[in-house]
């Protein structure tokens, strides 16, 4: 198996913001941890870092 990194780019942002809810949403439905919770973070809060 072969495995590459590489830097995301702002049209990333949709995929990395869908892959949160697929990886979050099992704990947030576990502890009903509404106050801090990284789901709550909006596509349009992410921003790129150079």
């Amino acid at each position: 198996m072969e495995v590459s990194l590489f830097k995301a780019d702002l049209k990333d942002a949709v995929t990395i913001h869908e892959m949160k809810v697929t990886a979050f949403m099992p704990l947030l439905e576990k502890y009903q941890d509404f106050i801090i919770h990284h789901l709550e973070v909006a596509v349009g809060g992410i921003r790129v870092v150079k």
